[in-house]
């Protein structure tokens, strides 16, 4: 709910585009045009510093109990992510924001807890092909932790194998 809020609150109405909610199993994206506020920037916004873009549509917001606080929601939705691996992300360029939520359910149902699952799910999500080696590079991790990762994701019908052997490269289904 705080992503779509903020989604909102911070967009720029001046730009006719729409803002897009997208739904996936293992995620949501949130992206709005307007880009980040004149003179912000990602570092800001992660210290918790807020521009109001739209005064009128935060008060209403407020007034109407939907926004408990002023510049507040980025923050907010970090810590519902403190104790899981997975980790919210935005992304802003000069036109558009995305705000990326991880599926801690889909995390935990589908990857698993084992140290450095997620984080192997992400890599081999945005390099399909690749291989443990590549994996073991990744994560800094021993030939047998990356093996115990791919293993245990492969077990968990979230990733495909191709190949056999040293030649065994993976992918996100």
């Amino acid at each position: 709910m705080k992503c779509i809020l903020n989604a909102y609150t911070h967009r720029q109405y001046s730009v006719s585009a729409p803002t897009l909610i997208r739904l996936f199993d293992d995620r949501i994206e949130c992206i709005t045009v307007g880009g980040l506020a004149p003179g912000l920037t990602m570092e800001d916004i992660m210290l918790g510093i807020s521009v109001r873009r739209n005064e009128y549509v935060t008060r209403v917001f407020h007034h109407v109990g939907i926004a408990e606080a002023y510049g507040t929601g980025i923050a907010r939705i970090f810590e519902q992510y403190n104790s899981c691996a997975c980790k919210p992300e935005i992304e802003a360029s000069a036109n558009a924001c995305k705000l990326t939520l991880p599926n801690r359910n889909y995390v935990t149902e589908h990857v698993g807890e084992v140290e450095g699952a997620y984080e192997a799910y992400q890599f081999i999500k945005r390099n399909p092909m690749c291989g443990r080696l590549d994996l073991q590079q990744f994560l800094g991790s021993s030939q047998t932790h990356a093996g115990v990762i791919l293993n245990r994701l492969v077990e968990k019908d979230v990733l495909i194998t191709h190949g056999k052997r040293k030649n065994t490269k993976y992918s996100v289904k």
